[in-house]
């Protein structure tokens, strides 16, 4: 899909295509995740996604039995949780338990966007202490050398992710 996401949002499109959710068809459901991903970006579909629950429709499917599913949905949970009330909503949504599951995930692009996910929710204290939980894991990523992308991406978003969780207020 390609679209003005400003319009896109003037338009209801947040709650159109969360309407839709979750879907049957696979693929059908990863585009209709990217597109909210995509309108996320804008901090008005920020705003729209919390107001509208889209957290709570998308955090379940961070389970799915797709790659493809499951990547979309973690980074739609990321750029909705960038800001405090996504962090909440996420938080609410049981995202952190569903995030940690992920950590042990194979496919290299939903571990990078976990781990940036997970530096994401850190910010929010319980969220940090549920996912002090997962440091060993996330130690163990920190020297992953990937194959598909960057071999240092994850090391370093793992790096990062250890930093914010044991961040001190």
């Amino acid at each position: 899909l390609q679209y003005n996401v400003a319009a896109g949002l003037d338009a209801n499109a947040m709650s159109l295509l969360s309407n839709l959710l979750p879907h049957p068809i696979t693929a059908v459901s990863e585009k209709l995740i990217r597109s909210i991903m995509d309108l996320s970006f804008d901090p008005k579909g920020k705003e729209q996604a919390v107001a509208l629950g889209v957290v709570e429709k998308i955090v379940p499917m961070l389970r799915d039995p797709h790659a493809s599913v499951r990547a979309a949905s973690v980074g739609a949970i990321m750029s909705v949780a960038i800001t405090t009330e996504g962090k909440q909503a996420a938080v609410a949504a049981g995202a952190v338990d569903s995030i940690m599951d992920c950590l042990h995930d194979t496919d290299e692009g939903i571990l990078l966007n976990t781990l940036k996910a997970v530096a994401i929710i850190a910010d929010h204290p319980s969220a940090r202490q549920q996912l002090k939980a997962s440091l060993p894991k996330i130690r163990e990523l920190e020297s992953f050398v990937g194959t598909r992308m960057d071999p240092t991406a994850i090391s370093r978003s793992a790096k990062l992710a250890v930093q914010r969780i044991e961040w001190q207020a």
